[in-house]
């Protein structure tokens, strides 16, 4: 009888969570008239309006490993923080194209990363936790911008 664990691989658990945040930064823009780059840094505020789980989990039987897959929308209840705030930094790129450092106005094409890192954790003191817990989020995008 060949028994091995290759059945945990197949377990996994998906958080997602959606906040609605309000950052205030600062820019320092530097380079060119064309492409510039950017160093940002600041605070914000969010609110924390949903959260997910989902993934795979199994129970066994003397003979048989059986796994489920789970999808929830979690409740939220009095020990949860869900308003929360926090610091905010990163770098960008910007590319203006000509008509914008010609004629003052035009389209600019931008690339920036950005971290986030709580300041407040996200539990209020949930009985079986002991330690905060503290989200850090990084957020890469990329944006078209129109100048008048």
């Amino acid at each position: 009888m060949d028994r091995n664990l290759h059945y945990i691989d197949l377990v996994y658990t998906k958080y997602s969570n959606d906040y609605l945040v309000l950052p205030v930064m600062a820019d320092f823009s530097f380079g060119g008239k064309k492409l510039r780059g950017h160093a940002y840094g600041g605070v914000y505020g969010a609110f924390w309006m949903k959260a997910r789980t989902e993934g795979t989990t199994f129970w066994m039987t003397d003979y048989y490993v059986y796994f489920d897959d789970f999808k929830e929308s979690r409740q939220f209840n009095s020990e949860d923080q869900r308003l929360t705030a926090g610091g905010v930094g990163g770098l960008g790129l910007s590319y203006a194209f000509p008509d914008v450092w010609k004629n003052g106005g035009g389209p600019v094409i931008t690339l920036d990363a950005l971290y986030y890192h709580d300041f407040v954790s996200h539990h209020k003191g949930y009985s079986h936790l002991s330690d905060s817990r503290y989200l850090g989020t990084l957020s890469i995008t990329l944006g078209l911008a129109f100048c008048f």
